[in-house]
C-alpha cells in the first residue's frame, strides 16, 4: 500500500510540474495546436469536456456491467 501511495504521489507531483510549465492564456485565447490535427482548444472547450467525463464514464461502466 505504501508503494502505491508513493507512486500516486509521484504522478501527482509530475502532473503538477507539467501544469505549472504551461503558458497562461489570455481570456478567450487558444492553447497550442495539437501536433497531429492542428486543433486548438480554449478554456471553455477544456471545461466542457471535463464536465462530460463523469457522466460519460459512469454510463459506460453501467453498460459494461449490464
Amino acid at each position: 500500500m505504501a508503494d502505491q501511495a508513493a507512486a500516486l504521489r509521484a504522478r501527482v507531483e509530475s502532473a503538477s510540474a507539467g501544469f505549472e510549465g504551461l503558458d497562461v492564456l489570455a481570456p478567450g485565447g487558444l492553447g497550442p495546436p495539437d501536433p497531429a490535427t492542428g486543433e486548438q482548444w480554449g478554456p471553455g472547450n477544456v471545461l466542457g469536456h471535463m464536465a462530460e467525463i463523469l457522466p460519460f464514464w459512469t454510463a459506460e461502466i453501467r453498460r459494461a456491467l449490464d
